[in-house]
């Protein structure tokens, strides 16, 4: 068997994996030197993210920020952000919720802040 040959397998053996347990959340890495997964309970994960988000939000422009647009009908929250220093660093970001997803402003605040910084978000999220 060739490395893509495994990798396919793999790949075909983590699809199967995350249609039988749908609160798991599994990411695969492919590079010419191996294969990382990533795997956990996505609720947790997306979690541990938002906390992560919020938490680098509040260290370095909670002061100095504010949320402008906050629609639970649309699903819509638009935030500005400036740094807590000489404000050097600041502009806006958006997140809007898919039709599916209910609304919560501290995932809405994460997201937006993530989009401003230029962070990807994460399939979990």
């Amino acid at each position: 068997m060739n490395y893509e040959n495994f990798v396919n397998a793999v790949a075909g053996i983590s699809q199967k994996y995350v249609a039988m347990n749908p609160g798991m959340y599994l990411h695969m890495n492919i590079s010419p030197d191996g294969i990382t997964i990533t795997h956990g309970d996505r609720e947790k994960m997306r979690q541990e993210w938002v906390n992560m988000m919020l938490s680098e939000y509040n260290d370095n422009y909670s002061n100095d920020s504010e949320i402008i647009l906050c629609d639970k009908n649309r699903k819509v929250l638009v935030a500005y952000f400036e740094d807590d220093g000489w404000g050097d660093d600041c502009g806006h970001g958006i997140a809007k919720c898919s039709a599916d997803d209910e609304f919560d402003e501290k995932v809405g605040l994460a997201v937006a802040f993530a989009h401003f910084r230029g962070h990807q978000i994460p399939d979990f999220v």
